[in-house]
């Protein structure tokens, strides 16, 4: 694949990055850490920046951030909006996971991080841990407090929670039973906090 690098043009960019409509592949070289900052749809190896999508290179001289403008805007989340978003990582007191979106049935391609806080979850005293509530695997249906990426969720909404779990024991898929989770193949059962729209598969 041959790559572009645009870190010699960055200054005709500055002045006229509205008429320079030039579009990159994912792939594309863009510049270099030393030089730049990466913002949305890039990634960085080895000290190398790269374009993720399709789209157009952006440069901001002032904050030296290099990011790339889908072709095709993206529907993003708003402040007071529920999504999806399945959990990356969880501890006692925070997560973080990742938005699909609105409708799971049609993700969001880029990629929008979600931070949940024990304080914006827990409904009982009982809830002593994140990790009671939510595990990670999890799809969960939760309602978006912030205005941008990274996005802050709560789980103090209507219908919030858990909509699809994994057994930990044998991966299958678990369904909801008399107030708990329980896996048809292994019979393993354990509690997490289900929302009213929870999948069984």
């Amino acid at each position: 694949m041959g790559y572009r690098d645009i870190s010699t043009c960055a200054k005709i960019w500055k002045v006229d990055s509205l008429s320079r409509e030039q579009e990159v592949l994912p792939g594309t070289l863009l510049g270099v850490i030393e030089e730049y900052f990466p913002g949305s749809n890039v990634y960085e190896i080895d000290g190398k920046i790269y374009s993720s999508i399709i789209g157009i290179p952006r440069l901001d001289m002032v904050r030296r951030i290099v990011w790339v403008e889908p072709r095709t805007r993206v529907q993003m989340p708003s402040q007071g909006s529920m999504v999806y978003a399945y959990v990356i990582n969880a501890r006692d007191e925070s997560a973080f996971l990742r938005i699909i979106g609105s409708d799971p049935r049609s993700p969001i391609r880029q990629s929008l991080v979600g931070m949940l806080h024990i304080s914006q979850a827990r409904l009982d005293p009982g809830e002593r841990s994140l990790l009671d509530i939510i595990r990670p695997g999890d799809l969960v249906y939760a309602k978006i407090l912030s205005k941008s990426n990274p996005y802050i969720l709560t789980l103090r909404a209507p219908k919030a929670g858990v909509v699809l779990s994994l057994c930990l024991k044998c991966a299958a898929f678990m369904r909801y039973r008399s107030g708990k989770l329980s896996c048809p193949r292994c019979g393993f059962e354990e509690s997490r906090r289900v929302s009213q729209l929870y999948i069984s598969i």
